[in-house]
């Protein structure tokens, strides 16, 4: 939002950066660990109610927990280039 406020010369020294691979990879692992950190805040959540702490739930809340982050990425990362996010 600063760059963009700054005017057009900083804003597309801005875009070209967020352009490179490495950072968009770096962002790719950023929006990974935000869902997975909401995700596995979800299943404490569980936990501190007193539910899932069996060993069989606890491998297949840990393992839902992955495939939904890995899920809510993959639609989140759809959703921003239908939005036109890398031109």
């Amino acid at each position: 939002l600063w760059t963009v406020a700054s005017g057009d010369a900083q804003y597309l020294t801005m875009q070209a950066l967020f352009s490179h691979w490495l950072l968009q990879l770096l962002l790719l692992g950023w929006v990974f660990s935000t869902f997975y950190h909401l995700c596995n805040g979800i299943r404490h959540l569980f936990w501190d109610v007193g539910r899932g702490y069996e060993i069989e739930s606890l491998y297949a809340s840990g393992k839902a927990v992955l495939a939904v982050s890995i899920s809510l990425t993959g639609v989140f990362v759809y959703l921003a280039l239908q939005a036109g996010g890398a031109q």
